[in-house]
């Protein structure tokens, strides 16, 4: 199989390509809670509204960075599926 490629575009040089998406923002699930609204309280062992998000079980983020995590991943996946079948052609 061949090897995995090095030659990865870096987050900055990406979003250099992709001035559009710099100030994107979006929701996401807030990683405290996550999406769930309430969290635990570790005194009382009660729910409670979550302090990160106010108990909308969102947070505004920025979404460049998902968008790059997911276009790596789209590409690695598609390496990956390409290197099998040149792996099975051999």
């Amino acid at each position: 199989m061949p090897k995995e490629p090095k030659g990865l575009i870096s987050f900055d040089e990406w979003l250099k390509n992709n001035p559009d998406i710099e100030d994107l923002e979006g929701e996401v699930d807030c990683d405290k809670c996550d999406g769930d609204r309430e969290i635990e309280c570790s005194e009382c062992g009660h729910m409670r509204d979550c302090p990160k998000c106010g108990g909308s079980g969102k947070r505004k983020t920025r979404l460049a960075s998902k968008i790059y995590k997911e276009c790596v991943d789209r590409d690695l996946a598609l390496w990956k599926e390409y290197a099998e079948q040149i792996t099975k052609a051999a």
